[in-house]
C-alpha cells in the first residue's frame, strides 16, 4: 500500500499505482569519506574551493546535480561508464584534469571510491599530487516524510 518512488517521473508512474500512497524519494549529498574511508567533514567545509568530480554510476547527472545543490563549484565533472574497473592510467588522468582546473578535491560516490581505493599505489599518487579524493555520502530524502510517519504508526498500532 506504501509505495516510494527513487529517481521515477511520478505523472509517468503513479497510474500504475492507483489508489496507493505513493512518496517520491531524493538523494541528498551531505557527509564526506576519505580514501581510507573515515569521515572528512561536510560538504559545507568545501563550498570555497573548486572541485572536479567524478561518477560511475547509472544517472551520474543525479551525482552531480547533488554536488550543486550543496553549492558546490564543479569545476570539471566526468561521467564515468556504470560499474567501472578503474587502473591507475584513469586515476592519473582526473589527477591531471583536477590540477589544470586548479582544483585540489577530487569528489566521487562511494562505490567510486572503494575501487580507487583498490588500485595499487592509489593513495600515494594522490598525496604526492597534493590531491584530496573525497566520497560524498548520499543520504534518502522522503517528500512528505511526516505524513509517511503517520501512516506507518497508524499501521503498526493497527496490528496490536
Amino acid at each position: 500500500d506504501l509505495i516510494i518512488l527513487t529517481n521515477a517521473q511520478m505523472g509517468a508512474i503513479a497510474f500504475c499505482f492507483k489508489g496507493k500512497h505513493i512518496f517520491k524519494s531524493f538523494p541528498v549529498a551531505d557527509n564526506l569519506v576519505d580514501i581510507c574511508l573515515k569521515p572528512a567533514g561536510s560538504l559545507k567545509d568545501l563550498t570555497e574551493y573548486q572541485v572536479s568530480a567524478f561518477a560511475g554510476i547509472a544517472h551520474p547527472d543525479i551525482f552531480l546535480k547533488s554536488l550543486q545543490s550543496a553549492s558546490l563549484k564543479v569545476a570539471y565533472f566526468q561521467p564515468m561508464p556504470d560499474h567501472s574497473n578503474y587502473i591507475k592510467s584513469d586515476l592519473k588522468n582526473l589527477i591531471r584534469i583536477s590540477k589544470k582546473f586548479l582544483c585540489t578535491h577530487i569528489l566521487c560516490t562511494e562505490k567510486d571510491l572503494v575501487k580507487i581505493r583498490g588500485i595499487k599505489g592509489s593513495e600515494k599518487t594522490l598525496h604526492e599530487n597534493n590531491i584530496k579524493l573525497l566520497a560524498v555520502r548520499l543520504n534518502l530524502e522522503i517528500d512528505e516524510s511526516e505524513k509517511l510517519k503517520k501512516i506507518i504508526f497508524e499501521r503498526l498500532d493497527n496490528i496490536k
